[in-house]
This record gives C-alpha cells, sequence and structure tokens, in this order.
C-alpha cells in the first residue's frame, strides 16, 4: 500500500514536471503577444497607455491574447473575437493586404481599419481619456459595451474596467520597452606593411594605351597621353524634332561684303537710263 501510494506520488510529480515547460512556454507566448498589442495600439493608434490598458482587458476576456482561437460554436475568430460578418470581412481585408489573418500583425491592421471606419467615435473616445487608472477603467468599459457588446454587457464591461485598471494599469503606466542596442564595431585602418605584402603576392599590371609616349628621369618614369579630338554626339534615337541641329557655317561676313561691292558698282558704273516713249498728236515719240 505504501508502495503503491510512493509509485502515485512520484507519477504525479513527474507528470507535473514534464507539464511546466509547455506552460510556461504559452504563458511567454501570450505575454509576448500581449505586449505587442499593446505597442501597436500607443504607436499606430496613438492611445495612451490607458486607454491601451483598456483595451487589453477586453482581449483577454475575449481571447486570452490568442490570435487563432475560435469562440461562439466556430462563429468568432481572433483576438478580439470577430463574429460572422466582421470575421469575413476579416479575411478579405488581410487578402486583400497581402497580410495573414491569422496573425497579430493582419489583425491589428483590420482593427485599425474598422476603428478608422464603423467606430470613429469610439477612437476618438480613447484618445481622449485620462491617462490614469479611471482612464483605463473607462476605456475598458466603453469598449466593451460599444465594440464588443457581449451578453450580460452592463455587468461583463464592469469586470473588464476592474481588470484594466488593477491589473493592466500598473504593468504598463510609462512602461518602457527593453530595446537592446549593440556596440558598433569600431572602424580599423588597414595596416600598410599588410597591404604592401598583399599586393607582392598578387601584382596588378595596367597596360598603357598604344598613343602613350614614356621619359623617364632617374627612377620615376613620366607618362604624357594624347589628347583625342573632339567630336560631336548626335543620339539618334531622338525624335527628328530633338536631333542635334548640324553646326551652321558662318555666312554674314562674306554676305555683308558681297552686298557693300555690288552698292560700290552702283555708285561708279550708273546704269544707262531708259529713254521713254511720249505720245504726241496720234504717235509715239522717243526722247
Amino acid at each position: 500500500m505504501v508502495h503503491t501510494n510512493l509509485l502515485r506520488l512520484l507519477a504525479a510529480v513527474l507528470v507535473l514536471f514534464l507539464c511546466i515547460p509547455a506552460v510556461s512556454a504559452e504563458a511567454g507566448s501570450r505575454l509576448a503577444v500581449e505586449r505587442e498589442v499593446f505597442e501597436y495600439l500607443t504607436t499606430e493608434l496613438n492611445l495612451s497607455d490607458a486607454a491601451a490598458c483598456g483595451v487589453l482587458a477586453n482581449i483577454e476576456h475575449e481571447s486570452a491574447f490568442q490570435p487563432t482561437i475560435f469562440g461562439d460554436k466556430g462563429t468568432s475568430y481572433g483576438l478580439c473575437q470577430w463574429h460572422n460578418e466582421r470575421f469575413t470581412a476579416l479575411r478579405g481585408y488581410c487578402a486583400y493586404l497581402g497580410l495573414d489573418y491569422r496573425t497579430v500583425e493582419g489583425q491589428m491592421a483590420y482593427l485599425k481599419y474598422e476603428l478608422g471606419t464603423n467606430y470613429v467615435s469610439l477612437l476618438l473616445m480613447l484618445q481622449g481619456v485620462d491617462d490614469t487608472p479611471e482612464g483605463a477603467y473607462k476605456a475598458a468599459y466603453q469598449w466593451c459595451v460599444q465594440f464588443e457588446r457581449p451578453s450580460n454587457m452592463q455587468v461583463k464591461a464592469a469586470q473588464r474596467g476592474e481588470l484594466a485598471r488593477g491589473k493592466y494599469w500598473p504593468r504598463y503606466n510609462n512602461f518602457q520597452p527593453i530595446i537592446i542596442v549593440l556596440p558598433e564595431p569600431e572602424p580599423t585602418e588597414p595596416d600598410p606593411d599588410f597591404l604592401i605584402e598583399q599586393l607582392k603576392q598578387n601584382p596588378v599590371t595596367i597596360p598603357l594605351p598604344p598613343e602613350e609616349t614614356a621619359r623617364e628621369r632617374g627612377e620615376v618614369r613620366y607618362i604624357t597621353f594624347e589628347k583625342p579630338e573632339f567630336q560631336y554626339y548626335t543620339p539618334h534615337h531622338l525624335p527628328g524634332s530633338m536631333e542635334a541641329a548640324p553646326a551652321r557655317r558662318n555666312w554674314e561676313i562674306p554676305t555683308l561684303l558681297a552686298i557693300g561691292a555690288a552698292m560700290i558698282l552702283v555708285v561708279i558704273f550708273p546704269t544707262k537710263k531708259r529713254r521713254r516713249k511720249v505720245y504726241s498728236e496720234g504717235r509715239f515719240v522717243v526722247r
């Protein structure tokens, strides 16, 4: 009898020992989701700590921070237990944005959309509550009444208000997320001796162009390159109106010289006046 009781006790201890890691992992996962939701509410929705605590209290009652949980006999889903048509809208909205409706990211994106379209007054109320324990109570109460609307609504709203004020407000009042900043590696200057050794092991030969001329002075070799002739480039892929116009020749000076020479010739060698025919007494007379 004693041995039987001892074996039962050992079996119970063993089962408890094996279950502790699973429970701890699940609790850690829910806490991670809880903090992710809190940071989203305070950054993306611009809610105060008190207002975010009110939302957290409702999510705990609805889904215990499990984004993939079903409720109401399979008709509700997610952190906020979106019901029937709202569940369908959640999936459609996430599919439109390329998000997974089963994740915290997808559900928070849809929550932001809902508050900005169908629950604008609730969002404005949350953004205006006092950042105090009483503000957390009010936020949880109004969220339950306007957003969740469960059965026995007034009683549950009061319970969630107390949860927000008594549990989440002490936890997240002036919450500072832990940010790990890794030190940047210090810049190191290359070792000149190491670089010289590398160049010796891997010499680099740079070929010179054929038109180069070189002259040596002691141990220094001077290299001079001829400057290539400048050529205009006409982009042939452009439309005809945008092609580069050909260079115009300078015709102004020759034209002016020709005009001046013609004027001088006219002055020096005037043309002979043409005699006119005058009609007089029924006949033409040339004068």
